[in-house]
Order: C-alpha cells, then structure tokens, then sequence
C-alpha cells in the first residue's frame, strides 16, 4: 500500500469501528451481516486492509435494519 491507501484505510477503519460501537454490534455480528470474517472486520478497523467495492462502508451497516432471513430477527408486531 502506498501511503494514500495507507491513510484511507486507517480513516476507513475508524469510521467503521465507530459506526460499529455506536450500533453495539460485535465485529463478528457485522461480517455476518455483510458476509465477512471477523478477522477481515479486525483487519478493516485496523487500516490493514484496503477497503474495495465490496467493503461495507460504515453508513451502509449502521443504517441498515436487519433482513426477516437473520437470526433473531422477528418483524414489529409478531407473535400477537
């Protein structure tokens, strides 16, 4: 990595471990919701992986609800 991409990452990371925490989601619960390892997600807030076009960028996580296919998942209202 040049030092551009060494700066993105590492601003990506934060963002990311910041979204993260706010959310109060593990990092293992977010690499299952955008199908990643946990250690990819390590290596995400990190700066040690470069983000690509498949990276879920922090807003994309922390806006999004979970999906009826989750576990755990159960629709507002159900079960009444």
């Amino acid at each position: 990595m040049n030092g551009a991409s060494i700066d993105v990452a590492r601003r990506f990371g934060e963002n990311l471990r910041r979204a993260r925490h706010k959310a109060g989601t593990s990092q293992e619960e977010l690499g299952f919701r955008f199908g990643l390892r946990r250690t990819e997600i390590g290596l995400l807030e990190r700066g040690a992986r470069t983000p690509d076009d498949q990276t879920p960028t922090p807003g994309a996580f922390f806006f999004s609800g979970p999906t009826d296919d989750e576990p755990g998942f159960e629709r507002p209202g159900a079960g009444r």
